[in-house]
This record gives C-alpha cells, structure tokens and sequence, in this order.
C-alpha cells in the first residue's frame, strides 16, 4: 500500500468492509494489528481466516476459534493449539454463537464427535471443563466427562442431558482407573497389577502331541523342588472353558442386533440378556459402565447414525473367555461408512466387559 493509505483508522475500517474483494483483505490480514478488525467482519473468507490462524495473538486466534465463519478444518487445526484458551474456544464451539440471541442466528454445525473426543482427554480442565458446557456435545463424550477426576468438569458436565443412574453417581468422585488397561483401584505402595510385566510364554515342546499348538508355561520356577519335579510340571494346557460354538455365537448375534434394534423396550431387553449388570464398555469415543449406561449408549448412536446397520465382519474369534470380531456399519448392502472390531470378555455366559476399536471413521 502506499503511504497516502497508511492511516491505521483508514485501514481498520477497510477491513470491516463486507464489499471489500478478498485480495484486498488478504493484503490486509498480512499486517498483525489488523487482525482484530478483521475477526469483527461478519463473514470472514477462507483464504482470510487461514492466514490468521498462523497469528501470534492469542486474542486473534481465540475470537477464530469462536467465529462463525471459520473453516470446519481451520478450527480442527486449532483444537490442537499450544495454548489452553484457544483449545477451550474451540470445545466451546458452536455454544459460544448458537446459545446467545443475535440479530442474524447463526446455524452452524457442531464439530465431529473425534474432535469433541479428543478435547474430553485434554490435560487441562479449563478445557474439558468448556467442553462440558457445551450442550451439542455427543451423550458418548459427556459420559467421558461425567467421570472426570476434576470435580469442576464433572459439575460442567452435569448442566445437561446424562442419564439419572449417571447423575445419582456424578457427586461422588470417581475411581481412578488405570491408564494401561483401564481397570479400577489404586495400589499404594505397590507396582500396579497393569503395569507388572508378565512372564514370556513358550510353545508347547511336543508340538506334535494330537498337533498341540497350546501354551505352556512352568508352574513352579519359583518353588525350590526337585529338578524330575519341576519336569514333570511342564504340561500342555489345552483350551478348556472357551466360549467357543454356538453359545458365544449367539451371544455376539445378539450383541449385533442390540446395536440395531431402535425400539426402547425391546433393545433394552437385549441388553440385559447380552450384558452382565456391571459391564464396561470402552472404545476411542466412550467409556460406559453398567447396562442404563450402555443402552443410553446406543441409543445415542442410533440417533446419530439413523438408518444405518451393524453387520459382522467374518468369523468370531474365541479361547478361553475371550472373543473377537469385525464389524460394519453402513446403509443396508452398501458401502460400510465406519469400520471397526470388538473384544469382548465373557463371564457366566453374559459380556463383562467391550473394548472397541475403530479402523475407518468418516473425515
């Protein structure tokens, strides 16, 4: 620009323009102290709020986070900002515009459940505490904060909707669980038990007993006995107790059908057939416990992904009390929209415990 133009009022007011072309604000959102005047248009064009999304205001970048006519992608990028304010903008979205009265309401879609997911996990509370003030949140990512260790998120959580067996157990704090494998319970004093290495496992020497292919393992290294002794401990361990056959069939059928079946009562009664009454469910977006808290569960995925079906993947895979299997979901004989498998832990021929895992979500 020349220097007749220079004027920073000048300037300012230019960027306020809604006719101002966009080669023109592009020039001007290169100079930093116009971005603020820039953030106060009402639409702002893509080109534009890329180029600010690179600022050094924290300011600047936090009314991004929060304007309407930011980029989905532009504000997934700044779900990942160095500095917890933005991230908290962002966990915000789109309360922050949806929620307060304007003379032109803004309909803007909320971001993807991952999005919300992966700011439920945040390090610092500010940010999920945002998050749990945020109503357009998934039900799957407000139970992940209803069992917050911060009593301030939970509270932020409890402002809306969560099922009544969650809110009786929000004012008492939760358990700590255990970050290798979820599990509950503390270990003063103690290596915990998730964290405690095993012992390496050995194929079976006489490999061709009955073609035997099962782990063994010694049961008394660590008993001082006599060496014929400790030979004669070394066994083959067949599978006994798999819920291998029809029974685990049957229940992984019924598994499926539970995720399909849209009608309360009956889906409900799946439910407590398929269930044991103190199952967990985990998977990269939830982490349910008990069977209120799973069938609110998938209720609020048959309403996010109304009339789509799970279908299995292959075949079941079992031993011992463990099974695993693939599965789709996606319009009746047509392209899987996600894509995923579970592992499931059987107990008293009932689900004690799903831990999903998700290989194909929609971008």
């Amino acid at each position: 620009m020349s220097d007749r133009t220079d004027d920073p009022a000048v300037l300012s007011g230019l960027a306020r323009n809604p006719a101002a072309p966009v080669p023109l604000l592009l020039r001007l959102a290169a100079d930093p102290a116009l971005a603020h005047p820039l953030l106060g248009r009402e639409a702002l064009p893509p080109e534009v709020a890329s180029v600010l999304a690179d600022t050094g205001d924290l300011q600047a970048r936090r009314r991004l986070a929060a304007h309407p006519s930011t980029p989905e992608d532009i504000r997934r990028a700044l779900a990942a900002d160095p500095d917890p304010a933005v991230r908290a903008e962002v966990a915000g979205w789109p309360g922050s515009w949806i929620d307060v009265f304007r003379p032109h309401p803004v309909t803007a879609p909320p971001l993807p459940a991952g999005v919300y997911a992966a700011l439920a996990r945040d390090a610092e509370p500010a940010v999920r505490a945002a998050l749990g003030r945020n109503r357009h949140v998934p039900l799957a990512v407000r139970l992940l904060l209803a069992r917050d260790l911060d009593a301030e998120v939970r509270r932020c959580a409890a402002l809306h909707d969560l099922p009544a067996p969650v809110l009786h157990r929000l004012p008492r704090p939760p358990t700590p669980t255990c970050p290798a494998t979820g599990s509950s319970g503390s270990w003063p004093g103690r290596t915990p038990r998730c964290a405690r290495p095993r012992p390496p496992t050995r194929r079976c020497p006489r490999g061709n007993w009955r073609g035997c292919s099962a782990r063994y393992r010694t049961i008394t290294e660590a008993i001082p006995i006599p060496r014929a002794a400790k030979i004669r401990s070394v066994r083959c361990v067949r599978e006994r107790d798999t819920p291998e056959g029809p029974p685990a069939m049957e229940l992984v059928e019924k598994y499926i059908a539970a995720w399909n079946t849209t009608d309360a009562a009956a889906r409900r009664k799946l439910v407590e057939d398929v269930f044991a009454p103190g199952a967990r469910y985990t998977d990269p977006l939830a982490a349910v416990t008990g069977r209120d808290e799973i069938d609110a569960l998938i209720a609020t995925a048959q309403a996010q992904f109304a009339g789509l079906q799970f279908t299995p993947a292959g075949p079941v895979d079992t031993h011992h009390d463990v099974a695993r299997f693939g599965w789709h979901l996606g319009p009746q004989g047509g392209e899987p929209i996600v894509i995923g498998f579970d592992v499931v832990v059987i107990a008293e021929d009932r689900i004690s415990a799903v831990h999903g895992f998700l290989d194909k979500v929609p971008a």
